[in-house]
């Protein structure tokens, strides 16, 4: 289905980013409890020139996958400590996911703490 042109993974990319972005959107409004302020870390986060060669370059992947399940882990984990959900196993499973696509992640269990 996919030929090995550019455009889809650079769509890929794209797309990959667009779900981090939402990810920290998720963290920060449930960090802060305020929508305005999780909109304004959405909007840095998503248009912050540092992010740039994470999205265009096929072999950074592995960055985007792992910032997608940390700030998902991040989230799922501060639901569990504020007593919205009963088990911490959706944030471990993230974590584990995201140590397993990045070795950058194995800093989410001192995060944790």
């Amino acid at each position: 289905m996919f030929s090995l042109q550019a455009f889809w993974y650079r769509l890929a990319g794209l797309s990959l980013h667009l779900l981090v972005s939402l990810a920290v959107f998720r963290l920060t409004r449930r960090a802060l409890k305020d929508r305005a302020a999780a909109a304004l870390a959405l909007f840095m986060f998503a248009v912050h020139p540092l992010h740039a060669e994470a999205v265009c370059w096929i072999s950074a992947n592995a960055d985007l996958f792992a910032a997608l399940f940390a700030a998902l882990s991040l989230e799922r984990w501060l639901a569990f400590r504020q007593g919205v959900t009963r088990s911490p196993a959706p944030a471990l499973t993230l974590a584990i996911l995201a140590m397993l696509s990045k070795e950058s992640a194995y800093v989410l269990p001192v995060l944790f703490l």
